[in-house]
């Protein structure tokens, strides 16, 4: 699936004509919403991390929240799968 996008301007111009909803299955007809992805903890401090298990733990954390945020991309077509 090849995506193109569209200008802010252009977008709010089509707006006024088509109602959003109607927009959005014009531009992408087979694309549901995907489900949150969880925001990565970013409020790490030293006394919660004192043993590297607790490091680990927390690294592996943000990996999925990215791996996460990839695998929404390569759906879209926005990157290539690996």
């Amino acid at each position: 699936m090849t995506f193109r996008l569209i200008d802010k301007k252009k977008l709010q111009a089509l707006e006024q004509y088509i109602p959003t909803e109607t927009l959005k299955e014009l531009i992408n007809p087979d694309i549901d919403m995907e489900d949150h992805i969880a925001d990565a903890k970013v409020n790490y401090a030293t006394p919660g991390l004192d043993t590297e298990a607790e490091v680990i733990v927390a690294i592996n954390a943000t990996n999925t929240t990215i791996n996460s945020i990839l695998s929404a991309l390569e759906s879209y077509g926005i990157l290539r799968s690996t």
